[in-house]
């Protein structure tokens, strides 16, 4: 068999993968991109690097993430088109070599983490005897999320789908393969103006109370002291920020069409917690129906549209009553809802650049802050 024929050959086979598999589609990226190394003199690319790069993009659509598309051709029409020649050059033979490695690695990534089966039906040598019992704890804690969540989803999730616009109200779910604090996180959009946007991650929660973390006045510690501090962001907040649904507990409304009805329960900013500790006390009203934020997530203008053009994100509208103390797993909830490709997406494993503990990161015992509520 011709080389021709056989790199010919590989590619189409990666390329079924691709298409086969949604949750592998998930992890090709612009990482994957061929740049000059730094410090060269000449950067200028090679012709069949630049032509690689140039298809990859094409099969991202110019984006940094992949994102389901309708008018994106199939891993295996690009192929046929870019690289099933009669007479090859040695310009294509190259470039099919770079996009041959470039795929293959990918594929060994998949098989990893479990995106993929290995062909040979063996076990991966770098997952096999390597994860830490911390690690395994925590995957299989996150696949019998994933399974829960999945059981409860129909009942639970219910007019859910994507969202043509960006606006307050309005639910970002993080790309699955975005790591860090973003990984697997849901913002709410609280502010979207010319002035730029503001928002809260509501699926970050932690072990670290109230009284932990911000200077409480005793009437209310009585209330929510033992209320659990949630992440909103990386930006940190000298105060605690609140979200609530109780219109009699005050603050300020998020301004939304976001299905709004009658029984349509909207999203306050803000509280008055004097009012809310009294509800609480006469459980009137639950402690839950308050949520304590440390920190925000904030756009400069302009900013999380070109993040929303590189697939960093998927903008979704959901009910408001999804933002005030949901549980962990809403991502997969959300993202699972909207069917399809992102269904796929939201059965994948959960991918954990490095091994640190994000809580302990986040909040010091020593960096107490000042409470302050807003009404």
């Amino acid at each position: 068999m011709k080389l021709q024929q056989i790199v010919y050959r590989d590619l189409l086979t990666a390329a079924r993968d691709l298409d086969r598999n949604a949750a592998f589609r998930a992890l090709i990226s612009s990482n994957m991109l061929i740049r000059p190394v730094s410090g060269e003199y000449n950067r200028t690319q090679l012709p069949h690097v630049e032509e690689f790069n140039r298809v990859l993009l094409t099969y991202l659509g110019n984006r940094s993430y992949y994102l389901p598309s309708r008018e994106r051709k199939s891993a295996q029409e690009l192929v046929r088109e870019k690289f099933r020649q009669e007479s090859p050059t040695k310009h294509s033979m190259d470039t099919a070599f770079v996009a041959l490695k470039a795929l293959n690695d990918r594929v060994s990534y998949a098989m990893e983490i479990g995106v993929l089966e290995n062909r040979l039906g063996k076990a991966s040598k770098k997952t096999t005897g390597k994860k830490s019992p911390k690690k395994i704890i925590r995957d299989l804690n996150d696949a019998q999320s994933a399974r829960e969540a999945s059981e409860q989803m129909s009942s639970r999730v219910t007019n859910v789908r994507l969202a043509d616009t960006l606006s307050s109200g309005i639910f970002l779910l993080s790309h699955p393969m975005l790591n860090g604090i973003f990984n697997r996180s849901v913002i709410v959009l609280t502010e979207h103006t010319s002035k730029g946007t503001k928002g809260f991650i509501v699926n970050r929660p932690t072990n670290t109370p109230l009284m932990k973390v911000f200077k409480v006045h005793p009437r209310i510690m009585r209330a929510f002291g033992s209320s659990k501090v949630r992440k909103g962001g990386p930006l940190r907040t000298e105060h605690a920020e609140i979200l609530h649904s109780r219109e009699e507990f005050g603050g300020e409304r998020v301004i939304t069409g976001n299905f709004r009805s009658p029984t349509e329960e909207s999203l306050f900013v803000g509280v008055d917690l004097e009012t809310a500790a009294k509800a609480v006390e006469k459980e009137e009203a639950k402690q839950t129906d308050v949520m304590f934020i440390n920190g925000i997530s904030s756009w400069i203008p302009g900013q999380l549209e070109s993040e929303m053009q590189r697939g960093t994100w998927v903008a979704v509208k959901a009910p408001l009553s999804f933002a005030v103390n949901p549980e962990k797993d809403l991502w997969s909830e959300l993202m699972g809802h909207l069917g399809g490709e992102y269904e796929a997406f939201s059965r994948m494993p959960v991918i954990h650049e490095e091994e640190f503990d994000e809580e302990d990161d986040f909040f010091d015992d020593d960096d107490e802050g000042d409470f302050e509520e807003r009404s």
